[in-house]
């Protein structure tokens, strides 16, 4: 990440999404793909803009990237058991984010909810 994400990030933490989104977009343009920042975007689409395909395209890209990140995993893992009604598919994220970081809470919280389901 580069200071366009840290300045969005502090933008973010006080509630000013559509600024940080445009910092966000410009870290893109200009850094190139990065999955810290990816995932940042997409989570703000998702959640402010309530655009929750284009979200799914940022978090597939950051996973598209050589280095795995944990966080997009459980991002996909999220779309994938309640935008498509997929639970098997989301196991299989929440799993991979896991093996990446073991303390990842959030995606051993949804494993759970996935077990409970079963």
């Amino acid at each position: 990440p580069d200071e366009l994400f840290f300045q969005a990030q502090q933008l973010l933490d006080r509630g000013h999404w559509e600024p940080a989104e445009l910092l966000l977009r410009r870290s893109l343009r200009l850094r190139g793909a990065n999955a810290t920042v990816l995932v940042a975007y997409g989570k703000l689409v998702e959640q402010h803009r309530t655009r929750v395909y284009h979200a799914g395209r940022m978090y597939a890209r950051a996973l598209q990237l050589p280095q795995p990140h944990a966080e997009a995993l459980f991002c996909m893992g999220a779309l994938r058991h309640f935008r498509d009604a997929d639970p098997e598919g989301a196991e299989a994220f929440f799993a991979q984010a896991l093996d990446l970081d073991p303390g990842h809470v959030m995606a051993r919280v949804h494993l759970g909810m996935i077990s409970q389901e079963f």
